[in-house]
């Protein structure tokens, strides 16, 4: 369904992403995790043609159905064939339109009439467990889980076939979380499409999506079955991940940590970006950087 081949997004010159390939076949989740500036945000948003100015998808294919997405095909399909959940569903609200109004925005703009446009948003509130009679409320009259509803039903109105979430249970309680993950599962599940999921939580990874990519400054550095990747990770950085999540029963005491801390983009060392920091790290590691082969881009892959 989704073909991502050598994606690059720029700015100033400097590789924000650096030749990320994937693939997610229709129904499939896709989950994307790595620490902040790792570039799971910059790549989906380069997937959707949603880049902020100064930034650019400046190489790589994305094929969607069969059909290469440019940019030019980007601006008459996003919003009907690609549906973008955001991680602030505050600000991707507007606070001045009732709620209502903004998801039948979504089928006024791809050719609905007014009043169709109307009896379905009411419909889809209903579907995400927002209620019909919410529509005439603003978003700050929502709670924060409601308003990431509102965002879902916008962006599954018109049953696209990539659905994208980036972090869409960020600030939200674990109920609530559950909550959002189960719709936004239901409604992947339902329309067949490929889902894209990024988030900083392998545990929520580990439970909703099929198969999971962990991300280092730039560049995929494993990629495999979600249980795969959790239970028998390759990688030494996502070993480190996983080492590094806090534990029910624990005890007291400082969590642990991945020493030291992610090169900027315009700063990444040659060979593998994660040798400064990686415990199992080699010479040739500071030297050459490895190819994502066999799911894992690591001279070292597997040693403890």
């Amino acid at each position: 369904m989704l073909e991502v081949e050598g994606l690059v997004v720029t700015a100033g010159g400097v590789r924000l992403v650096d030749g990320v390939s994937f693939e997610v076949g229709a129904g499939e989740l896709f989950g994307l995790v790595g620490e902040s500036g790792s570039g799971k945000t910059t790549a989906v948003l380069a997937l959707a043609g949603l880049l902020p100015a100064g930034v650019e998808r400046a190489a790589g294919t994305v094929v969607l159905a069969d059909e290469e997405l440019t940019a030019e095909r980007l601006e008459r399909v996003r919003g009907s064939r690609i549906g973008f959940v955001f991680q602030d569903s505050s600000g991707s609200l507007d606070p001045l339109m009732r709620v209502g109004a903004q998801v039948a925005e979504v089928w006024r703009i791809h050719g609905g009439g007014r009043r169709e446009a109307r009896r379905r948003a009411a419909e889809l509130l209903e579907r995400v467990g927002v209620g019909a009679h919410r529509a005439r409320a603003y978003p700050h009259e929502l709670s924060g889980g409601q308003r990431q509803r509102v965002g879902i039903a916008m962006a599954v109105a018109l049953d696209p076939r990539l659905l994208i979430a980036d972090e869409p249970t960020t600030a939200l309680d674990v109920t609530v979380q559950a909550q959002v993950m189960e719709l936004l599962s239901r409604a992947r599940k339902e329309s067949g499409a490929a889902a894209v999921l990024v988030s900083h939580d392998l545990d929520l990874l580990a439970r909703y999506a099929d198969r999971i990519g962990v991300m280092y400054s730039g560049r995929l550095v494993e990629v495999g079955a979600a249980r795969e990747v959790v239970e028998r990770p390759r990688h030494p950085y996502t070993r480190a991940l996983l080492a590094s999540r806090p534990r029910v029963g624990a005890g007291r005491g400082q969590l642990p940590v991945i020493e030291g801390i992610a090169p900027q983009p315009a700063e990444r060392p040659a060979g593998c970006a994660f040798h400064p920091r990686c415990a199992v790290a080699v010479e040739r590691c500071a030297v050459d950087s490895p190819a994502l082969e066999g799911g894992v881009a690591c001279w070292v892959a597997g040693d403890e």
